[in-house]
């Protein structure tokens, strides 16, 4: 039997309807109204709103969302002639966030929605064209040399749609649209929360002894100017750009204690801006740490007494200035292949395992973690905005940190009944 097609009620019409709470009743409007109202023939959208005392004030309120709607103006010039890829353009050049995130923007829509729906006008963007977007980059939408045409993971996606949630946000605020397609989420489908995190890569790090056997390597055979640096993030979890900006005042000897109260700029070269949580943070350290930087503030008082002035940047260039992290992650990059070399090298059986610059800082967490720090400690140290952010990440410890508590449990229960 034939489906009947769906209604659509005409324009300006609408309903008041009653709902129930836990302590009463409630009442609420909706109406159809074109997207927009100076064009009879674009697409019927659903206004409304809840929260009313009775019928009558909600069909009050209905009438007058009604008008207003109506009487909404829309920026003619901009609506003819506006598409998503040169209103992209004008939006990124009017924020004002960290320089790293407007370039990460700009990446978003530049690589995976500019060649696709960039051509489209603003005003002629659908949720359907969205969708589709989407459904493509989790099919084949990557765009980089190792593996073109490959799928995107749906943290990308996330990513993506909501730039361009935003992008349409602004726009709507200027009058170019009424409505926001990317805010369809029954048509347009961005991956869910559980899908983001079923996709995750998994996170590598090293155990105890590949950690020091790695050090080792780095200080007595590959003598590595940044051994320090790869020594302190390795024993704090900082991330690379606070450890580049790190400076001799921010030690407190008496105490050990390291203040973070900086990053390096990644697109801004030669520039510090705040840390990720715009605070800064007291990272507790122990002697071997502290002896670790003594002896090279030794090193290099030896080539310039000025390099260790309190102002100077710890591992800052041999003219004083500030290391670019991206410089950081490239000499972390090169001196990982020579380990991985010389690790295949004296036992070709069980090399050592590739990690990243950001796997030293997972390491840092991990290890303490199974050594039964508590996570409030270790959000603390990383310097992470909420306590669901380091368990969210670090889930991977949770089944040992359960065992050993269960050991715990089960060996103070056993001393309670002997």
């Amino acid at each position: 039997m034939a489906r009947k097609a769906k209604k659509v009620r005409p324009h300006g019409t609408g309903s008041v309807s009653k709902y129930e709470l836990v302590s009463g009743y409630s009442w609420r409007w909706q109406a159809w109204v074109h997207e927009n109202p100076k064009d009879p023939e674009s697409q019927k959208i659903r206004i409304g709103a809840n929260g009313f005392k009775s019928a009558s004030e909600a069909n009050t309120a209905m009438r007058h969302g009604i008008s207003e709607w109506e009487t909404k103006t829309i920026n003619p010039s901009q609506t003819q002639t506006a598409t998503i890829a040169t209103y992209g353009a004008l939006w990124l050049a009017t924020l004002k966030l960290a320089p790293a995130t407007t370039t990460h923007y700009e990446r978003l829509l530049r690589v995976h929605v500019y060649p696709t729906i960039g051509h489209i006008k603003l005003a002629k963007l659908t949720s359907q064209d969205l969708a589709k977007l989407y459904t493509n980059m989790a099919a084949h939408g990557r765009r980089d040399t190792k593996q073109p045409g490959g799928k995107l993971s749906p943290n990308t996606i996330n990513k993506t749609h909501i730039v361009i949630g935003a992008l349409l946000d602004a726009a709507i605020d200027e009058g170019i649209i009424n409505t926001n397609p990317a805010r369809r989420s029954r048509i347009v489908k961005a991956p869910t929360g559980a899908q983001i995190r079923a996709h995750q890569d998994e996170i590598n790090t090293w155990n105890e002894t590949q950690l020091n056997q790695y050090l080792t390597w780095s200080r007595d055979i590959y003598k590595d100017e940044l051994y320090e640096m790869w020594y302190l993030i390795a024993h704090t979890g900082m991330r690379r750009g606070e450890a580049t900006a790190l400076k001799w005042s921010d030690i407190d000897w008496d105490n050990q204690i390291l203040s973070i109260r900086r990053a390096a700029d990644p697109i801004l070269i030669r520039q510090t801006k705040t840390t990720k949580t715009g605070r800064q943070r007291p990272v507790t350290i122990h002697t071997q740490l502290l002896e670790v930087l003594d002896k090279y503030r030794e090193q290099r008082k030896q080539l310039d007494p000025k390099l260790v002035q309190p102002d100077a940047y710890i591992f800052s260039l041999k003219n004083g200035d500030l290391r670019s992290p991206n410089d950081i992650s490239a000499r972390w990059g090169r001196a990982m292949k020579k380990a991985l070399a010389a690790s295949i090298e004296a036992d070709p059986q069980a090399p050592m395992p590739f990690l990243t610059l950001k796997g030293l800082r997972h390491t840092h967490a991990t290890l303490l973690m199974k050594s039964g720090a508590n996570p409030k400690i270790v959000q603390e140290r990383l310097g992470h905005s909420t306590i669901s952010t380091t368990m969210n990440i670090y889930s991977h410890v949770t089944p040992t940190m359960q065992r050993d508590a269960v050991d715990v449990l089960l060996q103070r229960l056993g001393a309670e009944n002997t």
